[in-house]
């Protein structure tokens, strides 16, 4: 017997290959389709729209109790990206997309040490030593902000197989209002580009997410306004640089 089946028997029966999410995506000032648009549905499920503005996401494994709607995030340079909830993983979308520049980030003024990633940011005068965290697969760092004997987190990390150009589906699920912004940077003869996504839970706690579509993300959840005002002056700070 194959050592794998196993395994494969026991991923069959905590998750089931689902339908396809389709649908159109259109500019808001003209009504006409959109070509080249990046779709992003759960995890690492991407597709770009044809000619007519028309996407297929690919069929994935979802979890036996994944919550039935699944966020569809777009994004494509001169546009505001927009994320909507599927009602389904059946569902047909008619997506809407306005006219909009997104954010220039700069390149770092000081050359970095040796690092994997491209994504810099600067900690506040007094702030304590980020505790460092590493799997065969990724690698990265925690950032501690206490409050009120309550202490949260913001985590940056990188790796090969990190990250899924956007936020959790979870995330974004329990999120009373969303808030995203596309960024790029221009690295050499490289261009980089990414968002920036935040929002609000309905408990009053607040997340935001930053990266590119892969290889990078830095990103809190749950934090409270202040912590959440401390977060943000460190995610504001981002730089991109060249690897070493």
């Amino acid at each position: 017997m194959d050592a794998h089946f196993p395994k494969v028997l026991l991923l069959l029966a905590f998750s089931t290959l689902k339908g396809q999410i389709t649908g159109v995506v259109t500019s808001s000032r003209t009504g006409k389709p959109i070509p080249n648009v990046l779709v992003m549905g759960e995890g690492i499920n991407w597709a770009e729209t044809n000619e007519d503005g028309e996407f297929t996401l690919p069929k994935r494994f979802r979890g036996i109790k994944a919550a039935p709607e699944v966020p569809v995030t777009v994004r494509i340079d001169g546009y505001q990206p927009i994320t909507q909830i599927a009602a389904s993983d059946s569902a047909n979308m008619t997506i809407s997309l306005a006219e909009a520049a997104g954010r220039k980030i700069p390149l770092c003024k000081q050359a970095p040490k040796r690092t994997f990633a491209t994504m810099r940011f600067t900690l506040p005068t007094g702030a304590g030593k980020p505790r460092g965290f590493s799997d065969a697969d990724y690698a990265g760092i925690w950032i501690e902000f206490r409050n009120d004997a309550k202490t949260f987190y913001l985590r940056i990390m990188s790796g090969s197989l990190c990250c899924g150009g956007h936020a959790l589906a979870r995330t974004y699920l329990r999120s009373n209002s969303i808030s995203e912004t596309a960024w790029s940077a221009r690295l050499r003869d490289r261009l980089i580009a990414g968002m920036d996504s935040r929002g609000t839970n309905s408990d009053g706690t607040h997340w935001r997410w930053i990266g590119p579509l892969v290889g990078e993300q830095a990103d809190y959840e749950g934090a409270d306004d202040e912590a959440a005002k401390y977060f943000d002056s460190i995610l504001d700070t981002l730089c991109i640089s060249p690897r070493r």
